[in-house]
């Protein structure tokens, strides 16, 4: 008796979840997102110094980053959310037209990475951080502190999803829906609403009213479900 074999894939082409699966089947990707409201951030700014003189080169960035520091402080930062420690001092080469290299200075980079709690004040100290000579804002990353209870949800709904995509499908085939065989989860991090990777200078001083943000969660599960 020829055997018939069932097999639908959903996302995730080519993977061998189904591999030596020797029944009717079907194979199904499960996909979930829950909104939720971001209630503090994450801010990496640097700044940047080259000198001829490794220990001037240093004191730039140094003092730079404690009148920055300083000025957050001010505006009711906590110094436990604040880190200065990263520091970097390297020389810089040049290729002579013998092929030989010389040094012709140092340049010394040291980055600044500050939790705000109260989202209100993000912008401020954005612009602030401009103003306070620093060279350049790395990342903003805004983020939820219930963030295990949103990815539950999202892999609920996932689940659901799942659940609903190969009822359908197998409907539509004219067969009935088995038992599931095998899941396959790996566990996702989840899509943090990302101001800006790497944010210009001047479009940074554009006002932005980050508590109107959102965050979305996401999560996915791969399941075999027997067709009878």
């Amino acid at each position: 008796m020829l055997k018939v074999w069932w097999v639908i894939a959903a996302l995730w082409a080519g993977s061998a979840l189904a591999a030596d699966v020797d029944f009717p089947h079907v194979v199904v990707t499960g996909y979930g997102e829950v909104n939720a409201k971001p209630d503090h951030a994450e801010i990496s700014v640097k700044v940047v110094e080259s000198n001829v003189d490794a220990q001037k080169a240093k004191q730039v960035v140094d003092k730079v980053v404690a009148d920055f520091t300083q000025r957050i402080v001010n505006q009711g930062i906590s110094s436990d959310h604040i880190d200065s420690a990263n520091i970097s001092l390297r020389p810089e080469y040049h290729r002579t037209e013998s092929g030989k290299t010389e040094t012709i200075g140092y340049r010394a980079t040291r980055t600044v990475k500050v939790t705000v709690k109260d989202l209100s004040k993000l912008d401020a100290l954005l612009s602030d951080a401009l103003g306070e000579g620093i060279n350049s804002i790395d990342y903003v990353k805004l983020m939820v502190s219930e963030e295990q209870s949103y990815r539950e949800l999202a892999r609920m709904a996932a689940i659901r999803d799942a659940n609903q995509k190969a009822a359908s499908l197998a409907a539509g085939f004219e067969r009935e829906l088995g038992d599931v065989w095998q899941v396959n989860y790996q566990h996702r991090g989840p899509i943090r609403a990302s101001v800006s990777e790497h944010v210009a200078l001047d479009s940074a001083r554009n006002t932005k009213d980050y508590t109107d943000a959102t965050i979305s969660i996401s999560d996915d599960v791969q399941v075999i479900y027997q067709l009878n």
